[in-house]
């Protein structure tokens, strides 16, 4: 079924998602639908065995007895593919992906598909080949190759490994359950498209540079600008003669790695905005990540074995196998092998090297001495860095430890990775750096319990981090924001400065500012609440009672037989969240009334006084703001308002109330 707009002007959006680290979201303006990406949310793969060339028995697991299958003549047949690895239940079938919900839209509607990086696009295939999709598909030319790099390896990881599908399926109640995840929609999941589809769905998609300008059927101008997260990753501007609308997909502001950075002027002053792609690891700040996988990596090597590093055959990659090979020359150990081992490793490297207009200045200007922007042309040439498509008898020939590995196929279901793991796994010097924000690493080495090879975690993900994400929506400055839901409701991001509107998974969102802010009910309130039924009794003094008792309804929203309450609360408001609580406490306490102006200047010396002396000032039509940088909090001194922005931190956000209190006199 198609879901519809509910705003007046025929503006709204719908997650088909929901994930905002896998975006899939359907944009429906009055005389265009467009879907913004089409992920493919791969974190399934973790509910199924590895898929094995050559089948061990240390991670087939024992058949899980609790899964069985009626049949129409005989006992229930215990289904064989559902095995039991150390208490945690996975399945020994073909590997099966969430994709986004397209049955809940009119896919025959949609006119426009934007793609905002290569890792956004894996579910295109599913779209083309398969639907009756039959719109235009907009992508930069490095997201288009890198794109189709990234589908021909996962297809031949599986299709070196078949693995049949049982004759009883598996997709039941009982084994749902128990599944590790969210797998409770499973018989939605489908399996990997064909070689073929990758190809036919890129085919279809028009490449387009940064800055280059697309009027589709005349009623929206389309632009791309760099978000900085990789090669030819972008963010999208459609202006309409009544709106501007931004898209802003998974964007990093990093201003040390390869990519174009990201170029927020051209983000701004935007009506709508809708935002997706979040880091999935909040709290691993990638500099700290990046020098413990660097350590870790030394350290193995310096010991003699192998360091195991699973990777994307792009994005990331290209900027480790770098730092990779500069600390291994500045722990005297230039001469120690590295191998990348993926079907689309050499096709990936040497793209990378051609891209000039798509990196960042250093990178670029690199290509003018003339050198070769990527420092891996080089260790190619001196075979420091040596490049296979799977682990051939060419790869084992040239193997030999110390090395360093990077190899295809993060989630170690399938592919070079999965493959390593099981042939150091009697090597307890090895180790196995996670670098991969995508995948919980408690589930991905579950098949590998009994392996000896040391696992470390250290998700590296430059996407834009919850600090980030504030501050670049106060720049932007949007009316509307929309973004996926938080955990415990409402937008995933707030937003002072004009209207927040969560995505929730297929429920059409209008985007239009609500009459009314959303506040929720404490618990201790909640329980101090008793409902009465509402009797409306109408005397017959009144002539009109038909028509009373309709201005009774209307007015009120109240009916003969509800129930309702009469509530007295106290209204707390936190960082743009409104909580109703109990009044009592309050009622005795006389209110204080402060008065003075706040001056910005003043505001700076009294934070200073309390020891707040690490302060950037940022001046705005409307407001300056006074950012606190060491404690990602800030202070907005508008012209009729003053709010405090403080995450989770009450002390902090008293001692900047006191500060600010010092300057007021109290009536």
């Amino acid at each position: 079924m198609a879901a519809a707009a509910s705003a007046d002007d025929g503006m709204s959006v719908t997650s088909l998602s929901d994930s905002p680290q896998f975006p899939c979201v359907l944009l429906q303006m009055p005389r265009l639908t467009i879907l913004l990406d089409c992920a493919l949310d791969t974190t399934t793969a973790l509910n199924f065995l590895p898929l094995d060339l050559i089948p061990k028995a240390t991670l087939a697991g024992n058949v899980w007895h609790g899964a069985t299958q009626k049949t129409a003549d005989g006992p229930p047949k215990v289904l064989h593919s559902v095995r039991s690895l150390d208490g945690r239940v996975l399945l020994h079938e073909p590997i099966e992906y969430r994709l986004p919900r397209f049955e809940l839209v009119d896919v025959a509607s949609i006119d426009i598909v934007l793609i905002s990086s290569c890792h956004s696009m894996l579910a295109l295939p599913y779209l083309t080949e398969r639907t009756a999709f039959s719109g235009v598909i907009y992508a930069t030319e490095p997201t288009r190759r890198f794109g189709l790099q990234m589908m021909e390896a996962m297809v031949a990881a599986e299709t070196k490994a078949p693995r049949r599908p049982s004759r009883h399926g598996w997709k039941v109640p009982d084994v749902l359950a128990v599944l590790p995840g969210r797998a409770l929609d499973a018989l939605l999941w489908q399996g990997l498209y064909t070689a073929e589809e990758a190809a036919a769905a890129v085919h279809r998609c028009t490449a387009v540079s940064y800055n280059e300008k697309r009027v589709e059927l005349g009623a929206v101008t389309i632009t791309a600008h760099p978000s900085g997260y990789g090669i030819g990753a972008a963010n999208w501007v459609l202006q309409t003669p009544e709106q501007r609308i931004v898209y802003v997909g998974a964007s990093s502001g990093s201003s040390d790695r390869h990519p174009a950075p990201l170029h927020v002027e051209s983000l701004v002053n935007a009506d709508i905005c809708i935002m997706s792609g979040f880091t999935q690891v909040p709290d691993a700040v990638p500099e700290q990540m990046v020098n413990e996988m660097l350590g870790r990596v030394i350290k193995s090597v310096a010991d003699g074995s192998t360091a195991l590093l699973p990777v994307h055959p792009t994005g990331v990659v290209l900027d480790l196998i770098e730092l990779v090979m500069t600390r291994l020359a500045e722990a005297q150990l230039p001469t120690v092998p590295v191998f990348f081992v993926s079907p689309s490793a050499k096709a990936s490297l040497s793209y990378a090297n051609i891209c000039g207009e798509w990196l960042c200045q250093s990178k670029t200007e690199r290509i003018f001495m003339p050198e070769y922007p990527f420092l891996h042309a080089e260790y190619l040439s001196t075979k420091l860095l040596q490049v296979f498509p799977a682990l051939t008898s060419e790869f084992t020939k040239a193997y030999r430890e110390p090395c360093v590995i990077f190899a295809d196929q993060p989630d170690l279901r399938s592919g070079p990775a999965a493959q390593l793991v099981k042939m150091l796994s009697g090597k307890p010097e090895s180790c196995c750096v996670l670098t991969c924000p995508d995948y919980n690493m408690e589930a991905l080495v579950a098949p590998y319990s009994r392996a000896k090879v040391k696992f470390l975690a250290c998700p590296i993900d430059p996407a834009l981090r919850p600090g980030e994400i504030r501050r670049l929506v106060t720049k932007l400055a949007p009316k509307t924001l929309a973004v996926h839901p938080a955990p415990d409701g409402g937008p995933l991001v707030q937003h002072k400065g004009g209207t927040a509107v969560d995505m929730p998974l297929g429920v059409p969102r209008a985007l239009r500012p609500p009459e009314f802010e959303r506040a929720v009910i404490s618990e201790g309130l909640a329980n101090t609440l008793v409902p009465v039924q509402v009797c409306i009794t109408i005397t017959s003094e009144y002539g009109a009672r038909a028509s009373l008792r309709k201005f009774l309804t209307l007015c009120l929203q109240v009916e003969h037989g509800m129930s309702a309450v009469g509530v007295t609360a106290r209204l707390n408001h936190q960082n743009y969240k409104f909580e109703l609580g109990p009044s009592e406490i309050h009622r005795k306490k006389k209110r204080r009334v402060l008065l003075g102006s706040l001056q910005t200047a003043r505001v700076v010396q009294a934070l200073a006084k309390r020891g707040f002396r690490d302060v950037a000032i940022e001046q705005r039509e409307s407001a300056d703001v006074i950012r606190l940088v060491a404690f990602d909090a800030s202070i907005v001194l508008g012209h009729n308002h003053t709010d405090i922005i403080v995450e989770d931190n009450e002390t902090l956000r008293q001692a900047l109330r006191d500060s600010i209190v010092s300057l007021l006199t109290e009536l």
